[in-house]
């Protein structure tokens, strides 16, 4: 394995995800919350967005 492909990530994988990939680019260039990085594939980002605008906890804390 060269040194400069990631750990576990095989060239045939990165073949396999290309489709993947053209449709998640695909969706961060027209969807606008993706763009306001409130929505994400892992839903991470939108848990922390809820979190951080959570009723229950005013931004001025």
């Amino acid at each position: 394995m060269r040194p400069s492909v990631k750990p576990g990530f095989s060239c045939q994988e990165e073949g396999k995800n290309q489709g993947e990939l053209i449709v998640l680019h695909h969706r961060v260039a027209f969807h606008p919350l993706w763009q306001r990085g409130i929505a994400n594939p892992s839903g991470e980002l939108h848990l922390r967005y809820r979190l951080s605008r959570s009723p229950e906890r005013p931004l001025s804390e």
